[in-house]
């Protein structure tokens, strides 16, 4: 199956969300409302995607005891997300009390348990006080949310030939930090080209800024489709 492209919406203001929103429409349907326009917009982020008829990714990394993340949660359900983070380091017991609640729904948004975010490497695990690498940690995490309840997983590209084949096959990998060839890295540190994500496996690619920052967003998100099918031809 083709991975499907979401374009993360990392911009403070609702209005200027909403224009790239409409330039991408017909090319993207996932759209992913972070912490930065949440903090600003609120559910309002999540009502203007619906009202399009496009698909909203909250990604919040939901981080609380269970009673928490379990009603924050279906707050954002009840606004019409269709994808709501969770951080995996909340513990089963999140996952799970977040999973039944949302279930209460007549269709469900999928929950994806957040691993180890794609700014952090090895060092910064170390500095940390953390002596697992990156991808053991990772595998852990994965596993452990998904036998909670998770419906998928976000991770580095880099991680998933590792814990793809630990996980039921209708998981869903998220992979963030991807950057097309020649594109800067920014603060993202275990990053992947669209091809490599494919590659390894990943149901739902996420690209932010070089998309959000082309002088033609359109044609930018356009290149990044074209180098997920040409990738996905080449593997079947």
């Amino acid at each position: 199956m083709t991975p499907r492209l979401c374009v993360a919406l990392d911009v403070s203001d609702i209005m200027e969300a909403m224009d790239l929103v409409e330039r991408l429409r017909g090319t993207v349907r996932i759209f992913k409302v972070g912490a930065r326009l949440f903090s600003h917009a609120g559910p309002a982020a999540i009502m203007a995607l619906r009202s399009r008829d496009l698909d909203a990714f909250v990604d919040t990394k939901l981080n609380d005891i269970p009673s928490v993340t379990a009603e924050a949660a279906a707050a954002m359900a009840s606004h019409g997300a269709s994808y709501i983070t969770i951080h995996a380091l909340a513990g089963p017991d999140a996952v799970t009390a977040t999973r039944e609640r949302l279930s209460r729904y007549p269709e469900p948004p999928k929950l994806l348990a957040v691993t180890i975010l794609t700014s952090i490497d090895g060092e910064t695990l170390d500095r940390m006080g953390i002596k697992a690498r990156p991808e053991e940690l990772v595998s852990s995490l994965a596993r452990m949310a998904v036998e909670a309840g998770a419906d998928g997983v976000v991770c580095s590209a880099m991680e998933l030939p590792r814990i793809r084949p630990l996980l039921p096959k209708e998981t869903i990998f998220v992979t963030p930090g991807i950057r097309p060839a020649g594109a800067a890295h920014a603060d993202q540190r275990r990053v992947a080209s669209p091809a490599v994500a494919v590659k390894n496996g990943a149901s739902i690619i996420v690209v932010g800024r070089p998309i959000l920052t082309a002088s033609d967003p359109k044609a930018a998100a356009g290149e990044i489709l074209a180098e997920i099918l040409k990738a996905s031809e080449s593997s079947c």
